[in-house]
């Protein structure tokens, strides 16, 4: 079977997105199968051509100049940064041209995209391959919990991202916590499929770790629907008994603060008094170096508000490292029999600072003991993701149905936005900014 994977992150970029499309490709060509990745260069020029590189049943495609000209295009519509519509619109026009053009050649029989950002819409056509929506977490569902700019661009998204849900051939979710919430968002039914992962090789023990061995980490996006503020108020609380503990938050800022600032800033100007002293934020790592962080752990904390999954939780059991994790961690359906792993809900600065405490009074219970570990392989093991997940496409190529036009008439809504008056005011907005600045 030919997937074709169509991304705007990709190895060695650091995120969950893209290690989840690492998981996914190794395994699929480990098991004989061909991966095509269609993926972007975010600071191409039109002049930039496009690559594609092929190494035995795996091609890694990247859109240059076809996503530099839609972006540059659109771009004259809309005000610069935020959700960056533009962008998204782009990602769709460039993957639907090379897909057109390409799709046959390489015998593509599924192609996959996440959700977030809605490009997917542009390749729902009976001409193409079967389109699959990746539940990863969309705009519309971290809206509820982050911090957004209700402006045109996020409009634009949320119009794409429902579009794509709507019109897809399959929407399918790593959780089910995230299966149901997709119902309830879609109406559709959702299907369910292991997350793709591939437990860690041995790694160097002789590196300088970020942090103090024993410490308690988190490993995240420093984002609100990761539960920042709720670690930052937790830990507040927890130094009134506990003077000299410390939490280390390792991963990159995000701007989904109030006003959509950067969470950082956010949180060291209201918890001055634990910032970088008891809530120590360390910028994202690689992830080899993630991994030694892990390993050292003396507790893995989750404290997530909501999201669709958490690959951290995994490293935390395969390492055999104390976990607290939050109801609403996606991952938290693998332990909810499991007693050395600590579950609560989500959202409450009190229950987590509370089991904190806990853990520093108590000594906690021990590791995540060798059995847990032993399931986790067994569940995640490469038979059993790839036996899941071909069938899961042979399935969605099956029932098929037609679309007709009715996706390719649904984006004529975003002609309100490419009109001559919307272009002038951006045109004589973006003159006036560099006369200001005196470029």
């Amino acid at each position: 079977m030919t997937v074709c994977i169509a991304t705007d992150v990709y190895y060695p970029l650091i995120g969950g997105i893209a290690g989840y499309i690492k998981y996914l490709s190794d395994l699929l060509t480990a098991a004989g199968h061909t991966v095509i990745i269609l993926t972007i260069d975010e600071k191409a020029k039109t002049t930039t051509p496009d690559t594609i590189s092929k190494e035995k049943n795996f091609v890694k495609v990247v859109l240059s100049s076809t996503y530099a000209k839609h972006r540059d295009y659109y771009s004259q519509f809309f005000r610069p940064g935020s959700y960056g519509a533009p962008g998204w619109i782009a990602i769709g026009r460039a993957v639907n041209e090379w897909l057109k053009n390409n799709h046959q050649k390489y015998k593509i029989d599924i192609i996959e995209i996440s959700d977030y950002g809605g490009s997917g819409i542009f390749m729902i056509n009976d001409d193409l391959p079967p389109v699959i929506i990746i539940g990863h977490s969309s705009a519309l569902q971290l809206a509820r919990y982050n911090y957004i700019d209700d402006n045109a661009h996020f409009s634009v998204v949320k119009n794409l991202e429902a579009l794509s849900y709507a019109h897809s051939d399959a929407i399918v979710a790593h959780s089910p916590l995230n299966v149901a919430d997709l119902k309830r968002i879609t109406g559709k039914n959702v299907l369910f499929a292991r997350a793709p992962w591939l437990p860690p090789v041995e790694i160097d023990p002789g590196s300088i770790s970020a942090v103090k061995d024993g410490a308690q980490i988190v490993v995240s996006g420093l984002q609100m629907t990761k539960g920042a503020a709720i670690m930052a108020e937790a830990a507040r609380i927890v130094i009134k008994e506990n003077k000299n503990w410390k939490v280390y938050w390792i991963g990159g800022d995000t701007h989904t603060a109030p006003g959509v600032k950067p969470v950082s800033s956010y949180l060291a100007r209201k918890y001055t008094d634990i910032w970088n002293k008891h809530f120590i934020w360390i910028d994202k790592k690689v992830h080899s170096i993630l991994l030694k962080e892990v390993r050292v752990a003396g507790m893995a904390i989750i404290p997530s508000i909501w999201e669709t999954f958490n690959y951290f939780a995994l490293e935390a059991v395969f390492y055999q490292r104390p976990l607290l994790m939050t109801e609403n961690t996606g991952a938290a359906y693998l332990f909810i029999k499991d007693k050395n792993v600590i579950t609560i809900p989500s959202g409450s600065a009190e229950l987590l600072a509370d089991s904190l405490l806990h853990q520093c009074n108590n000594k906690w219970r021990g590791s995540i003991t060798t059995e847990s570990k032993e399931m986790l392989l067994d569940y995640f093991s490469p038979e059993n993701i790839i036996e899941e997940r071909i069938k899961l496409y042979n399935d969605i190529i099956k029932n098929r149905q037609p679309h007709f036009q009715i996706a390719t008439e649904a984006l004529e809504f975003l002609n309100q936005y490419t009109t001559l008056p919307r272009k002038l005011y951006y045109s004589a907005k973006r003159i006036t900014k560099r006369i200001v600045k005196g470029k």
